[in-house]
């Protein structure tokens, strides 16, 4: 299951906005982490993470690398993702 939580548009947002939802995010997957891995859900975050905060994008990680004893379903969190991200680079060629 893809959940699309942070389009790449969503960096032309203002500032303060952009900083909330991201906090929205982060203490999200921080606050349900345990609550996941025990329903079986397994996160992988896609996108480009390297325009996160780096203290986010290191807490993203630690929970992508934790694994479910017993996995039931993989949830992607697609963040800083869109459709230009996946249509330029084979442009380019």
């Amino acid at each position: 299951l893809t959940v699309f939580a942070f389009s790449s548009e969503n960096w032309h947002r203002p500032r303060a906005e952009v900083t909330l939802v991201l906090k929205l995010i982060d203490r999200s997957v921080q606050a349900e982490l345990e609550t996941l891995l025990l329903e079986g859900v397994r996160l992988r975050f896609i996108g480009d993470l390297s325009r996160l905060p780096s203290e986010m994008a290191a807490r993203l990680e630690a929970a992508a690398s934790r694994r479910p004893e017993h996995q039931r379903l993989l949830l992607c969190v697609a963040i800083s993702y869109g459709g230009r991200q996946e249509m330029a680079p084979p442009a380019r060629e």
